[in-house]
């Protein structure tokens, strides 16, 4: 159980076994994020420039692990179940919203694994290499899995055209990346738990 937790550990306490606590407070903020993100952003091809919902499933990822991101997943889900932007009816609208739901797991899921490969551990981000390999992979990188996701499925779903999947993702991108950079390093300091 102590590799497990020390080759995945980083911050997390526990990580091998989920726990439902864990879990249901992932899913709670990143359905209260996404509920007032839902309330800033314009139709599908134009997010708000900032999404809170990325640095939060990356957070919860890295410091909860497979209960994190079962709370991301279910929050997810149910933010993109009632949120009524997508416009779409039916299946489309069903499909879409697991689309979306799939594309924040991918990348709180990418974002965590490259985090805990690349940056020193335990996580401190105490060195400028540090944080610029967190920023860089968790978030750049990372922001791309979800963005590309996203728009996959927004495209598969019919909510938008061929034409508008550049400007789309390079929108979610940039969403995604900013949630990340602005709202993961306060998250960590309210969810992490560093080693003593």
């Amino acid at each position: 159980m102590e590799a497990v937790t020390k080759r995945f550990g980083m911050l997390r306490h526990n990580a091998a076994k989920p726990t439902v606590r864990a879990a249901a407070i992932a899913a709670i903020s990143v359905l209260v994020a996404g509920l007032v993100y839902g309330r800033l952003s314009t139709p599908l091809n134009h997010p708000s420039p900032l999404d809170p919902v990325a640095g939060l499933a990356l957070v919860f990822a890295l410091c909860h692990g497979r209960a994190g991101l079962i709370g991301v997943t279910i929050g997810a889900l149910v933010l993109q179940l009632t949120l009524p932007r997508l416009g779409l009816t039916g299946d489309s609208g069903v499909l879409a919203s697991f689309g979306l739901t799939a594309a924040t797991l991918a990348q709180a899921w990418c974002g965590a694994r490259l985090v805990e490969r690349h940056v020193g551990q335990p996580l401190t981000l105490a060195e400028p290499r540090d944080i610029a390999l967190f920023f860089g992979l968790g978030g750049f990188v990372a922001a791309s899995v979800g963005a590309t996701a996203a728009v996959l499925s927004l495209g598969v779903s019919q909510a938008i055209g061929f034409s508008q999947w550049l400007l789309s993702w390079l929108n979610w991108w940039t969403a995604q990346s900013l949630g990340v950079l602005l709202v993961a390093p306060i998250a960590l300091t309210l969810i992490g738990q560093p080693r003593s």
